[in-house]
């Protein structure tokens, strides 16, 4: 897909979620956060000149994510597994030397904080849909819903800011939102 027609794409799907109701944004929201990752991973880490180090990094987190998720869940690690990730962070992903101060290192090290921020805003837009289907029930279900699928747009919005992914700029958003808005009978 051009880039045209990915702004195109994500302008749509943005607008859809900033102003449709919750069932609206539930349906749009995965798609777009789905988009806006493949995005960062594909045009952005990828075509950094040191995205295999960008990767290492993302790999080591995500290790070490899903090595606390394991222990809270109450799985004890084991003393090799412990080792073993000690290893990975201290011998093979953080190696930083001073060509990492350089304008272009740090800004593809902000791009995994971007990433990071689009899974942030998954995590708060599956949130969001655990809470929907009782929402109809419970007041307090509905706006649980509502404020976590708000977090997840506010990390979107933020991200389209950044990364120019959108055909019209923060000045018009507010003025596209409104005129997008559907009409309530």
């Amino acid at each position: 897909m051009d880039t045209d027609k990915k702004k195109k794409f994500i302008s749509a799907m943005l607008l859809y979620c900033l102003s449709g109701d919750l069932p609206i944004r539930i349906n749009y929201g995965g798609i777009l956060i789905s988009r806006i990752e493949d995005y960062l991973v594909n045009e952005v880490i990828l075509k950094d000149a040191n995205h295999s180090y960008l990767f290492r990094i993302l790999t080591a987190v995500d290790k070490i994510v899903g090595s606390s998720l394991i222990t809270k869940m109450g799985t004890a690690l084991s003393s090799n597994d412990i080792a073993e990730i000690k290893k990975i962070i201290i011998e093979k992903t953080f190696i930083i030397d001073p060509s990492w101060t350089t304008d272009e290192a740090l800004a593809g090290i902000g791009s995994l904080g971007d990433l990071g921020d689009i899974r942030i805003a998954r995590f708060h837009y599956y949130t969001a849909t655990d809470h929907y289907p009782s929402s109809g029930v419970s007041a307090n279900a509905l706006s649980e819903s509502i404020k976590s699928m708000d977090r997840s747009l506010q990390k979107i919005v933020d991200i389209c800011d950044r990364y120019n992914l959108t055909e019209f700029g923060a000045d018009e958003w507010r003025e596209n939102v409104t005129a997008n808005k559907p009409e309530v009978e």
